[in-house]
């Protein structure tokens, strides 16, 4: 049995959208140490992030080294090596933050008991007593918003993943604030929601080798948009969203993520 690692065909090669390449390659080592620390002596630009092996019927070990990182000796481009996405959902909202709620009272009545809800009657269609008093509630004409706690509201989450070598500096500046638009979103094709705006959240950074991936996250607001007093401050930075961070009179302000 020979000493030396020897190099096995077999190897895998992947890139992803943002540029991130992942490499396999295959070894004959002899031993548990060589398992554990043996490095190729070739060079092919990227570090080792992981190793598994498994023991061979001859007593061998086939252990794959897998590397990760960027290639290039300068990060990626913005717009080819970037994946973004949209995931809108529909959720169900309290009735009260309905933007025409108030109309909605005019039109169905509403009652203060037990956190409030629509009366089973019209307003000023039962010729006498109340809803609930047995008799009358026959001679009345019954509302469609009667057990209507909750409505269905638009929501939706925009991603940009990327990978560089090292996550940009500013990459936590205005999280938390309102804006006007996500970073990246024209990438998508789409346009922006209207009559909305988004929140910046907190973004997710992972060390992939020589590089770093970086997903950014911005959620739609609902249709009266984020409360610029909860949320008109960066909570990681002293720097704010550009406008003020929120909504002002005749629309919404500008920002960036």
């Amino acid at each position: 049995m020979p000493d030396a690692p020897m190099r096995l065909n077999g190897a895998s090669f992947s890139r992803d959208k943002t540029g991130l390449v992942r490499l396999v390659v295959p070894w004959e080592v002899y031993s548990i140490a060589d398992c554990d620390h043996f490095v190729p002596s070739e060079n092919v630009g990227l570090p080792i992030t992981d190793r598994n092996a498994e023991e061979t019927e001859i007593g061998s070990w086939k252990l794959m080294l897998t590397y990760e990182g960027l290639v290039q000796a300068a990060q990626p481009s913005e717009v080819d090596s970037i994946e973004v996405e949209f995931k809108g959902n529909m959720a169900q909202d309290p009735i009260k933050s309905h933007p025409g709620f108030d109309k909605l009272k005019a039109i169905y009545g509403w009652e203060k008991i037990a956190g409030g809800q629509f009366p089973e009657l019209l307003p000023g269609s039962a010729s006498g007593g109340s809803a609930h008093g047995g008799g009358s509630a026959s001679k009345g004409r019954l509302s469609e918003a009667f057990g209507t706690d909750s409505w269905l509201t638009a929501e939706g989450v925009f991603r940009a993943t990327y990978t560089m070598r090292n996550a940009p500096q500013g990459l936590f500046d205005g999280v938390g604030t309102i804006i006007a638009v996500p970073r990246y979103w024209n990438l998508l094709g789409v346009p922006n929601p209207s009559n909305r705006n988004w929140f910046k959240c907190l973004p997710d950074v992972q060390r992939k080798g020589n590089a770093a991936r970086i997903t950014e996250e911005a959620r739609l607001s609902g249709p009266k948009g984020w409360n610029k007093n909860i949320y008109g401050f960066s909570q990681l930075s002293r720097r704010s969203s550009g406008g003020g961070g929120g909504l002002s009179t005749g629309g919404l302000t500008t920002g960036s993520l």
